[in-house]
């Protein structure tokens, strides 16, 4: 086996682009009862994050290829609160 002489973190992979977003509204509902309402979204966009290429040398087809994402899809939740 023989190794090259290339350095080490030479190889970067791309960048990540999340937008996450929030919505609230509260509602008096009496003088001291309260409604909340929320929409939380995690990566509004729907954006792929592509993962780091593969540096793994032992199979030569897929060496510096993006085979792969990080994170996940876009993601919603809804939230109702009763403040008393």
């Amino acid at each position: 086996m023989r190794f090259g002489n290339a350095g080490r973190n030479i190889i970067t992979g791309p960048g990540r682009n999340t937008w996450n977003g929030s919505l609230a509204k509260t509602f008096r509902i009496r003088e001291s009862k309260q409604m909340a309402v929320r929409l939380d979204v995690f990566n509004l966009l729907n954006h792929p994050n592509w993962a780091n290429p593969d540096t793994n040398i032992s199979n030569v087809n897929t060496v510096a290829t993006i085979s792969d994402i990080n994170g996940t899809m876009r993601q919603a939740q809804f939230a109702l609160e009763f403040r008393f």
